[in-house]
């Protein structure tokens, strides 16, 4: 087999001892291996023994010396990866020389880091190998990001199926409270645009989650006018999905009182405020103030109905409501562990 490719530049005392090399051109590839996180080495079947480029000592974390036996090397690759690495040498021949393989490797201060080793064997007559040579590439930063956009997905498509879930639900139930095409329409709309106010408000905040406080401001904003609206307690700062439960919960609160309650008439008032129960429990009070009776239609049914169902299955919680003469006054407990996080600012 022909070997000028490799033997056509003589090894420098750089590849042998770690030495600084002083050969014609070794300063420019010793910065060009430097800038390309990449070590390349060597393997000699007969002694057994690597010898690297002496920036291994800054990437792999092997101290300057003579060489790396290859059993050395061997034992530092992640064991979830080491099999699948000798399998690759195994399948070595003459006609098949290269090979090519991702792996994880455990430096000696055992700082895991992933390399990208491509090589090619050289072989006697006989078939049997003699050496190895190739190059070891430090692939650590775009594994992180390629391991940090899968994430990024499988959070979407999480999200994505939790949302659908939630919008045929939505849909359906509409139907059911529904008397024409034109209400179903109307309502299914409001329901969902309120879903977009959320995700929109969750936007704003890189889908972190958000304050109870902004989420309930949100959700009164058109009828907040003349101080008809009070807004009160600790923040708690409440994860995507059960954000977006909520959001549902107080637009139908919200609608309610806009058609029935304290917030059809002039002097109205709604007062929305939270509190601690427990450490892992917080209760959120919607009380109504000044308006005209408890509201006693269909329309209503299903809004109550749709607020029990996402308290009891979305929040992990539970609601209670009371119709007094000027509105309603709703509770809903929710266990923190599931519906969202105290901040202690």
């Amino acid at each position: 087999m022909r070997r000028t490719a490799f033997k056509s530049a003589k090894p420098c005392a750089c590849a042998h001892e770690h030495a600084p090399c002083t050969a014609p051109g070794s300063e420019w590839l010793g910065d060009a291996l430097a800038v390309g996180n990449v070590v390349v080495f060597e393997w000699d079947r007969r002694t057994r023994v690597s010898r690297r480029s002496a920036n291994a000592a800054e990437i792999l974390g092997f101290a300057p010396d003579n060489g790396q036996e290859a059993e050395r090397f061997l034992a530092r690759i992640h064991p979830h990866d080491r099999a699948q690495f000798i399998a690759k040498l195994r399948r070595l021949r003459p006609d098949q020389p290269h090979f090519s393989l991702t792996f994880r490797f455990v430096r000696p201060d055992g700082r895991q880091i992933w390399l990208e080793e491509t090589a090619r064997g050289e072989f006697d007559g006989d078939g049997r190998i003699l050496s190895l040579r190739g190059s070891s590439r430090d692939v650590s930063t775009s594994k992180r990001v390629e391991e940090h956009q899968r994430l990024l997905i499988a959070e979407l498509d999480h999200r994505l199926k939790n949302v659908v879930a939630r919008v045929s639900a939505v849909a359906k139930a509409t139907s059911q409270g529904s008397s024409s095409v034109s209400e179903y329409v109307d309502l299914l709309d409001r329901r969902l645009q309120s879903l977009a106010d959320a995700h929109a408000l969750l936007q704003r905040h890189r889908f972190q989650g958000i304050d109870i406080a902004d989420l309930v401001r949100w959700q009164l904003a058109p009828y907040a006018v003349c101080g008809n609206t009070t807004v009160s307690g600790p923040k708690v700062i409440l994860p995507p999905e059960a954000a977006e439960a909520l959001a549902l919960v107080l637009h139908e609160l919200v609608t309610n009182a806009a058609k029935y309650g304290a917030l059809q008439v002039q002097d109205g008032r709604v007062l929305v405020t939270w509190e601690l129960r427990s450490p892992a429990a917080c209760r959120l009070s919607w009380r109504e103030f000044g308006g005209h009776g408890s509201p006693g239609s269909n329309r209503v049914g299903y809004g109550l109905t749709l607020i029990r169902e996402l308290v009891g299955y979305e929040l992990g919680g539970a609601v209670n409501f009371e119709f007094g003469d000027d509105g309603a006054h709703c509770a809903i407990d929710m266990p923190l562990k599931q519906a969202g996080r105290l901040q202690n600012h």
